[in-house]
Formats: structure tokens, sequence, C-alpha cells
């Protein structure tokens, strides 16, 4: 009996001893907030840039209807023009240093406007065209080839055999569909050199420079 006692007081005894487990410490979850940003609202606008066209340094060369148009090209542009002309010259007679002089006369010229051919509509001879060009992309420049105008009041062959020669290495503008009045049959009047030019001036390709 006695036995039974002491044993009942060392298990009352273990019970009261025991630790009991600490409670566990539930928390609620936070609450997530949701933004729905619509279409291009956070997003800064995109702004285009502005472009203009850039005025270039043309040199115009060649016999006297490139001496008539480049005496009114301060009138009609903002683009720096200069001029190296000589009357009765002929495509073969700019070919060489009369060429590479004129062009070495104007550093910095990127576009190079030819006015040739005027005194070669009788024996059509188109030889020399290819040197006038390389020495032209030589020099880094845009080339643009001026046809005679229609001349006596006619309409010429080496128009046509220019054209062909040039190809695609110039722009070429073909002067006998421009209404152009030439009071001497061969050379313009005043406004017939600024329709002129400006014609020329128009096939120039452009550079555009952005603007901040």
């Amino acid at each position: 009996m006695k036995i039974i006692g002491l044993f009942a007081l060392l298990l009352s005894s273990c019970v009261l001893h025991r630790e009991l487990p600490k409670p566990v410490e539930v928390r609620e979850p936070e609450p997530i907030e949701l933004h729905w940003a619509r279409p291009n609202e956070t997003e800064a606008p995109v702004e285009e840039p502005t472009l203009i066209a850039w005025p270039r340094k043309v040199l115009v060369v060649g016999d006297s209807e490139a001496c008539a148009v480049g005496a009114i090209a301060p009138e009609i542009t903002t683009h720096a023009v200069k001029v190296s002309c000589s009357s009765g010259t002929t495509i073969q007679d700019w070919t060489g240093r009369k060429l590479t002089s004129a062009i070495a006369s104007a550093p910095g010229s990127d576009v190079v406007i030819v006015f040739l051919g005027g005194n070669n509509i009788v024996n059509e001879d188109v030889d020399g065209i290819d040197q006038i060009i390389d020495a032209i992309w030589k020099h880094g420049a845009d080339c643009v080839w001026v046809s005679n105008a229609a001349l006596f009041d006619k309409k010429w062959r080496i128009n046509e055999l220019m054209k062909a020669h040039v190809g695609e290495r110039c722009k070429y503008l073909d002067s006998e569909e421009l209404p152009l009045n030439l009071p001497d049959k061969l050379h313009p009047d005043r406004a017939s050199a600024r329709l002129w030019l400006n014609a020329a001036l128009e096939l120039m390709p452009k550079i555009y420079k952005e603007v901040k």
C-alpha cells in the first residue's frame, strides 16, 4: 500500500513539473495592394525629333549657262553657292585641271552642279563625262548634271547621250522639259535663270539635322 502511494506521489510530481508548450503566434496576412496602370499612364510621352533641311555648300561649274544661273544664286537660295564658269567651254575642257582647280577653290563644297553640253550639240561628243564625275566623287560631293535647254528652239540628241552616260551616278535634270525663255536662243533671261537653278537645287539630296 505504501508503494502504491509513493508511486502516485512521483507521478503527480512529474505532471506538475512538465513544461507546457508555448502558444504559437498567428498573424493575419498583410493586405496586398494591386495597382492597375492604364495604358500609357505611367509612360513618358515620346517626343519626335524636329528635323530641318540643312543648307549645303554648292559649287556650280560649266559653260555660259553656269555663269547665267550663278549670277542670281544669292537671290533665291540659302545654300552657299560658288560658281566657276567659262563661256564657250565643252565637256572635254572640264576633264582635267579646270575642274580640279574649281573644286579646290571651293573647300567644303558637298554638291557640284554641272552645266555642260551646250557647246557639244553639233559634234555630240560626250567623252569626258566619266572623268568629271570621278573627280566629283573623289571630292566626296553629290552630283547634279544639268542637260541643255531647247537651244535654238530644238531638242538635241546629245541630251539623250549625256543622260545615258551619266546614269545613276548623278541626279539628272532634263532641261528641255522646263519652260525656259532663251531670248538669244542660247541663254536664259533672269526669270528663267532663277527657274533653272531652282530646278537643279531641288534635285540635290537633302541632309536633315536634328534641332533640339
